[in-house]
């Protein structure tokens, strides 16, 4: 089972976000159960409307996301259903609607529960997280805790 630690960061960026990027269930011990789908909501939280129900990205939990100064959303790493720990990058232009692989496995370790920010130039700061670990023959699971500071680097 991914970290029980993460959970908390979890429950916090739901509590944070306009937009929120749904992966999990409300149970967090259901995994397998996960869905891929988008929300949006008014700013006061009343109103609240699917963009899609099957994004182009796999079913995930304990991802990050952030919102570029341009409108798009962009989504990071997170860990499936089996609780295997991510590193692609997913982009909607479009308020969530669709979704575009932008990497399939960027420069940064797979990881869960980690931070996300926007710097003014549009490059984005990922910060922390964890992963689980195991040995050559799939037993002793441990957990990783990064900190480290990742960051993309503007093309043009």
């Amino acid at each position: 089972m991914i970290m029980k630690r993460t959970i908390l960061i979890y429950l916090i960026s739901i509590v944070l976000c306009l937009t929120i990027v749904v992966g999990c269930s409300s149970t967090p011990s259901t995994h397998a159960s996960n869905q891929t789908q988008i929300t949006e909501h008014t700013a006061d939280g009343t109103f609240w409307v699917q963009m899609t129900a099957a994004a182009g990205w796999s079913a995930r939990y304990f991802q990050s996301s952030v919102a570029l100064p341009d409108g798009s959303i962009v989504l990071m790493g997170g860990a499936d259903g089996n609780g295997t720990a991510m590193n692609d990058v997913w982009q909607s232009t479009d308020d969530g609607a669709s979704w575009k692989q932008v990497n399939s496995s960027v420069g940064w370790p797979a990881r869960v529960g980690f931070s996300s920010v926007v710097q003014p130039d549009r490059n984005i700061v990922i910060m922390g997280g964890g992963a689980n670990s195991e040995d050559e023959k799939g037993d002793n699971s441990s957990e990783i805790f990064y900190n480290d500071v990742w960051r993309t680097m503007s093309t043009g």
